[in-house]
């Protein structure tokens, strides 16, 4: 019966027994019992915004919501997305670097915001590592390089040799300026020999859009999001940017296979800001890493092309690290840098 008491009643009912305790044995035990279930409600007690710095509707966005709809469906919080899209995603990280640590904000980022962009904007309005506690990883998802049906190429060889044909002229559309997408395409430019131009958008949603409007001629785009196009025959898939084939898309080639070594894939995951409670943190990751576990879970994002993380904290802040290792020279090669 006690069990399925109430804290007040329990409380109640417990005074009764205490009065014959002694008054300081008797007030320790209160205390233990009411900070217990105080502790039990008290977080969340309302809705999680989940900070996404990118526009609804791309890739980033079906990973914010298969992985919010999963925790929301067990135990855990749940959750608002909050969009705020523009400079690659660093406007949106930057407003979660500013909220409160109270752990009912939680910011959305990825290899971009929290690897690549401080090596491209010299006036970054946050530090990656200083204003942020990391949670984990979300998803793990490669890039495809897509092409609307009117570029004259089907491989990555035909297109090598098209773009230098025609240095500069063909262009590539990407979700921002220092994004994985944009980087990807230097980083091919680098390796292959090439020149193209370069087209940024406020994020991927509407450089999709003019993608298969014909506006601009080709783009890296992650899975999830150029899966339905591919299918349909909307836009052509060239190749896929991770070190192997994807399983989802056996018949389409890596990069790597006609470039050696290339590999590019992109990264979700998930920061509160500075100074959370360490027991916010705990226990935030622990339903979200549960989440990434469950079956449904699984089946969606491996139909979309990605693997799900679940990093620890301390795991995912090492790969921060080396990641920032890896994409450095690549941004300085690239001669990017951005006022």
């Amino acid at each position: 019966m006690v069990a399925l008491m109430s804290v007040p009643a329990l409380v109640a009912v417990m005074t009764c027994e205490l009065r014959r305790m002694s008054p300081i044995l008797s007030a320790a035990v209160l205390l233990c019992v009411t900070s217990s279930g105080f502790a039990q409600s008290a977080y969340p007690s309302k809705p999680v915004r989940l900070l996404v710095p990118f526009a609804a509707g791309g890739s980033v966005d079906i990973v914010a919501r298969i992985v919010t709809d999963q925790v929301s469906a067990g135990r855990g919080a749940r959750f608002i997305l909050d969009y705020r899209p523009g400079a690659g995603g660093t406007l949106g990280v930057e407003a979660g670097a500013k909220a409160a640590p109270d752990g009912y904000t939680l910011v959305f980022g990825t290899v971009a915001t929290h690897v690549i962009a401080p090596f491209l904007f010299p006036k970054l309005g946050y530090d990656p590592v200083k204003d942020f506690v990391p949670l984990t990883v979300l998803a793990y998802l490669p890039n495809m390089l897509t092409a609307h049906p009117s570029l004259p190429v089907k491989t990555i060889k035909e297109l090598i040799v098209l773009a230098k044909a025609r240095p500069g002229q063909l262009n590539y559309g990407s979700s921002g300026n220092g994004t994985a997408q944009h980087l990807g395409a230097a980083m091919l430019e680098q390796m292959a020999g090439i020149r193209m131009t370069h087209v940024p958008y406020r994020s991927g949603a509407p450089a999709i859009t003019d993608l298969l409007g014909g506006h601009i001629t080709m783009m890296f785009i992650t899975l999830p999001a150029a899966l339905p196009h591919v299918t349909a025959t909307r836009l052509r898939g060239i190749a896929v940017t991770s070190a192997k084939r994807a399983a989802t898309l056996p018949d389409v080639p890596a990069i790597g296979e006609t470039l050696p070594g290339y590999d590019v894939s992109t990264w979700y995951g998930v920061w509160f800001p500075a100074n959370t409670p360490r027991a916010i943190v705990s226990g935030m990751y622990a339903d979200i890493a549960e989440a990434l576990k469950a079956p449904e879970l699984l089946r969606k994002l491996t139909a979309s092309g990605g693997e799900p993380g679940g990093e620890t904290p301390e795991q995912f802040a090492a790969f921060i690290k080396r990641e920032q290792t890896r994409w450095g020279p690549v941004v300085r090669q690239s001669q990017q840098r951005i006022e």
